[in-house]
């Protein structure tokens, strides 16, 4: 009997809980369909609601057979719907299908080899903020085609020596050179900076000059990649390397060959120095010189060291005109170098390869013994004979600061050619503006001394000067110290400063920053003239005149430190 009450007790507490349930159930299906009678328009759009486009589904588009799989990328794609979304969706939309820039933007083999001057190179491939091609899209570009005709029929031995490239890392540019020296296995080492596109067929005209004669050190022509617009600029040929006595290198244009052999002007060129940039060298070479001096830290003096220790240790540098390399031209960094970390690494060049030794560098001096590696005087004498050599004790060096402007003379542009008309600018205080009076009468611009004054009917100019000869008598000066004056002896003229826009009484072409020229009539105009108004503009003067010797501060300019 106790076994069937509690039977009959379960059973009745189920049948309880399921009625309980099936009654919740009937008053939720009576409350929503009193609140659907309660509220009838809940679910109609609203007056002038457009409702949002749907989402494309995301798939793999049908590709021509040709695509590759490799020419399908997934990219980011950030927009305001997106970034709305919650993580959850963000991840799942937040990539698209792309083809390649070529296939996206273009007909691939009708653009192939098409001129770039003038565009920038995100509008030539098809480059934008959203949409980018990924990391490979450098390796699928075609870049103009700058070599000489000449040597697009060029035929290279099948016997070239193998070459090997080791980029590890970012460790300066002579520690990097040394750990991929030991690293690589190839019978030519081959320096490539990373921020360099090569163009097709770059490395073979190197090999080949390595290849006869394995002690050349070779280097590409180095074209110009604009780092703000990734423009691309051509380098005219011929050039060369030089530095001068900041020792700082810089490429200087040289005159063609003058040659009835029209495959003259496809031959490589031998050069005082070479950029860091691309290099070539026999591996074996490379190590019986010393590899790279591993106490300079920055890049800058380590690729003059090298240049003068290749060439005193029985070496040559050659630039190579079939073989083109783009180097990108990157903004100033955000942390400049340390200035005297720099000053350390040219200091420490000069002392080992510069016949100034000290005992911090007696690893190198001996070195440079034991190759019996030529002095630096026969690198002046043989290699670099151009360069011009300061006087120990100069008549005078420094700024040419103009009295009456407050100005000092200036030349024109970054890298001042011969020609250039002499101005007359703010003074920088940073050495750019050097000049030097010499024991010959010469006055001489910039740190390499290259290029002199020079009058030239009603201008005066920069013009190149003699080497290594007597100086010409057209280019000798003196300065008056009492007055200020500095006298043109063959002329007997004096440099003087005028205003620009007619306001000088002899007028003259001038530009916004001054011009030259040479008057043999009347006084010295403007004088008395104090300092332009608004320091740090353009000056309303132009630089300097040639006209006759008078008193005046247009006429009278402060002598540069020395003598």
């Amino acid at each position: 009997m106790l076994l069937l009450r509690c039977v009959r007790a379960g059973s009745m507490r189920r049948r309880t809980i399921l009625c309980l349930w099936f009654l919740l159930l009937g008053l939720s299906l009576v409350a929503l369909g009193l609140f659907d009678l309660a509220y009838p328009d809940r679910t109609l759009p609203e007056e002038n609601y457009h409702p949002p486009p749907p989402h494309p589904f995301k798939q793999f588009p049908d590709e021509p057979p040709d695509l590759e799989e490799d020419d399908l990328l997934l990219v980011a794609s950030w927009d305001a719907e997106r970034s709305s979304r919650t993580p959850e969706l963000r991840r799942r939309g937040a990539y698209k299908m792309l083809r390649r820039g070529r296939n996206r933007d273009h007909t691939g083999e009708e653009r192939t080899g098409q001129q770039v001057e003038g565009l920038g190179g995100g509008q030539e491939y098809g480059w934008n903020g959203e949409e980018a091609d990924g990391p490979m899209d450098a390796l699928r570009r075609t870049w103009p085609e700058r070599r000489h005709p000449a040597c697009l029929g060029e035929q290279y031995s099948e016997a070239l020596p193998s070459a090997s490239v080791v980029i590890p890392g970012r460790l300066g540019a002579a520690g990097c050179r040394s750990l991929g020296a030991s690293a690589a296995v190839g019978e030519v080492l081959v320096f490539v900076e990373p921020h360099c596109e090569c163009h097709p067929g770059w490395l073979e005209p190197l090999l080949e000059r390595v290849a006869q004669d394995r002690t050349r050190v070779v280097s590409p022509v180095m074209d110009v990649i604009d780092g703000l617009t990734f423009q691309y600029n051509a380098t005219l040929w011929p050039v060369r390397g030089v530095f001068d006595w900041r020792l700082d290198f810089h490429w200087e244009p040289i005159p063609p060959p003058q040659a009835k052999d029209p495959d003259s002007v496809v031959e490589a060129v031998r050069s005082p120095a070479l950029g860091g940039g691309v290099l070539a060298v026999d591996k074996l070479f490379f190590q019986s010189i010393g590899g790279s001096d591993p106490g300079l830290m920055l890049r800058g003096a380590e690729q003059i060291q090298l240049s003068i220790r290749v060439w005193s240790c029985g070496g040559s540098l050659e630039v190579v005109p079939c073989s083109r390399v783009a180097h990108l031209a990157p903004p100033p960094p955000p942390t400049p170098p340390d200035p005297q970390l720099l000053e350390r690494d040219k200091i420490r060049l000069a002392d080992t390869w510069m016949d100034a030794e000290t005992p911090d560098v007696t690893e190198q001096a001996e070195l440079k013994k034991s190759l019996r590696c030529k002095d630096f005087h026969w690198f002046l004498s043989t290699v670099y004979p151009q360069l011009y050599i300061p006087q120990d004790r100069p008549g005078l060096s420094g700024e040419l600061y103009h009295v009456g402007t407050g100005y000092c003379a200036d030349a024109p542009g970054e890298r001042t050619l011969p020609g250039a008309i002499l101005e007359v600018a703010p003074c920088s205080g940073t050495g750019k503006q050097h000049w030097e009076l010499n024991s010959q009468g010469e006055v001489r611009w910039g740190p390499s001394g290259g290029l002199c004054l020079d009058p030239r009917g009603e201008r005066v100019i920069l013009s190149a000067c003699p080497s290594r000869q007597p100086t010409l008598s057209r280019l000798q000066w003196r300065f008056l110290k009492l007055s200020g004056q500095l006298i043109h002896l063959e002329s007997q003229l004096c440099l003087e400063a005028q205003r620009e826009g007619g306001a000088s009484q002899r007028g003259g072409v001038a530009s916004q920053r001054g011009g030259v020229a040479s008057q043999r009539e009347g006084g010295a105009s403007q004088r008395g003239a104090g300092p332009p108004e608004g320091g740090g503009v353009a000056s309303p003067f132009a630089p300097a005149f040639v006209t006759p010797v008078n008193s005046g501060t247009l006429s009278s300019w402060w002598p540069p430190e020395g003598g």
